[in-house]
């Protein structure tokens, strides 16, 4: 025998403020029965009855564009046996399917912040060579002078700062996104080989991803990216043996002094791969 429902909508509710919406709908949901109470038949499947009410997981709000489908509840009523209360909740963010996402936004959220990284220097631009020197015996090679104006004091640094820019790119699931946690182990500590949010290549760093679970089937991985002015590089004066800088002296008479003989950049992060591959640009 198949199972029916009548359906009632009991409330429904809007919150609005200046960063978000949510809209809130309560149901009542009752078994039809045919004048026998079967206990067999009780509990039913708490799936089939929020199927009931015509709504579906990530379903757009119809009457309310841009509010999907992200929480619902259902639990058995104190009214009646056969009867239940379900509760949804629509959101903005739309929780990305076992499909990678069918409409709507490919991410929930997005911030950045702008901060200064204080950094020891040897030199300031112009340089006349402005790559990162090679790294195939670890010898700093004086051709890989990077030039500039020296800055140092007899090879020891002054603390210059670059403004940096970290952002966080929050994507949810409602699946256990293994394929996509594998992708980021294998891209962090890369730069990006292409474009990036507008960031041209070899300057934006992924750094990793944190992945949580949120719910029973939801779970929530944020992406971290860095963008650095000098492409992450560092400068790196030559050295003795024994640690010194090797120095040369500069001007002449009472303005004679000494700096640093060869400073090179240094790229800690040499690999570009393609970032387009995480699934997570949001324009």
């Amino acid at each position: 025998m198949t199972t029916t429902y009548s359906v009632f909508e009991k409330s429904r509710s809007l919150s609005v403020t200046s960063e978000s919406r949510e809209l809130r709908r309560s149901f009542i949901v009752k078994q039809n029965l045919d004048g026998t109470e079967v206990e067999a038949d009780y509990p039913i499947d708490f799936t089939s009855v929020f199927q009931a009410t015509g709504m579906a997981y990530n379903q757009e709000l119809e009457d309310e564009p841009g509010l999907y489908l992200t929480t619902y509840n259902v639990n058995t009523s104190d009214e009646g046996t056969y009867q239940w209360d379900v509760e949804a909740v629509y959101k903005p963010d739309q929780v990305i399917g076992d499909n990678g996402g069918e409409t709507g936004s490919q991410f929930d959220q997005i911030s950045s912040d702008i901060e200064v990284l204080f950094l020891d220097t040897w030199r300031v631009g112009p340089f006349s060579n402005e790559k990162p020197a090679e790294e195939d015996d670890g010898a700093i090679k004086d051709s890989d002078n990077i030039g500039g104006k020296p800055v140092d004091v007899a090879g020891e640094p002054v603390t210059r700062f670059v403004t940096t820019q970290s952002t966080e790119i929050t994507r949810r699931f409602s699946y256990f996104p293994s394929f996509e946690l594998t992708v980021a182990r294998f891209l962090a500590g890369k730069r990006n080989k292409d474009s990036f949010m507008g960031v041209p290549p070899g300057f934006m760093l992924f750094e990793g991803a944190n992945l949580s679970r949120e719910g029973s089937s939801t779970y929530t991985m944020k992406y971290r990216f860095t963008y650095d002015p000098i492409k992450h590089q560092r400068q790196v004066p030559k050295r003795f043996p024994n640690g010194d800088v090797v120095p040369k002296e500069v001007g002449t008479g009472a303005d004679k002094s000494t700096v640093a003989k060869t400073v090179i950049w240094r790229q800690p992060f040499p690999d570009e791969v393609a970032f387009a591959v995480l699934g997570v640009a949001p324009f």
